[in-house]
């Protein structure tokens, strides 16, 4: 009996998500350009918000761009830093206190951080680091940072 009832329960939503499916149009290549997507979510303030970075593809230079962002408990979600600049793998310090994040953004006096690497490599990157109240970000290192990182959490 449950067999049957699972049958005709699946048979009758594949109908319907077909039926719905015939009435959008194919995805087209600019579609791309109107995904944001959020990932590497990490909890703050005992889940009353949380930081992310926001991953999206930028039209005119046809680059992935990921920043750092945060929402709070109401959804509403903000920049942590004014004109977004690169951010990926953020990580909360056991403490709570501090944000670690990899960038292959320039210094603040305007020094690129690395030379250009081939494409086909992975962007080098250095530790950056900022209260998880909020604030400016500070650069740690200055070389290649990502196996680092993603360890902090085990120490």
């Amino acid at each position: 009996m449950i067999t049957r009832f699972a049958c005709i329960s699946f048979a009758i939503a594949s109908s319907a998500a077909a039926a719905f499916a015939a009435d959008l149009p194919p995805p087209q290549l600019d579609d791309l350009y109107k995904t944001d997507t959020a990932t590497d979510v990490t909890p703050l303030d005992g889940g009353a918000s949380a930081i992310y970075i926001r991953q999206r593809v930028d039209q005119q230079t046809r680059t992935v761009k990921q920043s750092l962002w945060r929402v709070d408990e109401k959804g509403a979600a903000s920049a942590v830093e004014d004109g977004e600049p690169d951010a990926s793998s953020p990580m909360l310090s056991p403490d709570g206190k501090w944000i670690v994040f990899l960038s292959t953004r320039a210094f603040a006096d305007g020094t690129p951080a690395f030379k250009p690497v081939p494409p086909y490599s992975d962007p080098a990157a250095d530790i950056w680091l900022m209260p998880a109240s909020g604030g400016k970000p500070v650069c740690q290192t200055v070389s290649s940072a990502a196996n680092w990182a993603r360890d902090w959490s085990t120490y």
